[in-house]
């Protein structure tokens, strides 16, 4: 195949980079609002258990940060930090996959009569198939 060794570079590369530095960012990003979420919770509760008879500071605090709570979860389910984290993990990590297979020309790839042709098209449906899971989550908003 003509120009096998530029796909690999300019488009198998790019897009395994791609899915593993976004699934980076969506799992540290999903783990800062988890642990502030935790850390709030845990704040509530003390707050509540201290006994708040009347409003004053401590039931102010208690409110804000329990609205706080409510405000973390609510963003970490719009933006899909967790899911989007494994999503792109899971594809990452296919497309490393089906590279090894390649390199060793072993799984699919062991009786393949053209095994650069067949890499393309394996990492193209790959791609495609997250393209479209995302574009079908966007019409649903």
């Amino acid at each position: 195949m003509e120009n096998f060794e530029e796909y690999i570079k300019d488009r198998w590369e790019d897009q395994k980079g791609w899915y593993s530095n976004k699934s980076k960012s969506a799992k540290k990003w999903h783990l800062r609002f988890q642990i502030t979420i935790i850390v709030a919770t845990v704040l509530v509760t003390l707050l509540t258990a201290l006994g708040i008879k009347e409003i004053d500071v401590k039931s102010i605090v208690t409110s804000i940060v329990a609205s706080l709570v409510v405000v973390l979860v609510s963003i970490s389910q719009l933006m899909k930090f967790e899911e989007y984290w494994i999503r792109y993990r899971t594809t990452a990590e296919a497309l490393t996959k089906e590279k090894v297979f390649f390199d060793t020309l072993t799984g699919p790839y062991s009786n393949s009569e053209n095994p650069e042709q067949d890499f393309v098209e394996r990492v193209e449906s790959l791609i495609s198939v997250e393209h479209q899971t995302w574009f079908q989550e966007i019409k649903k908003k």
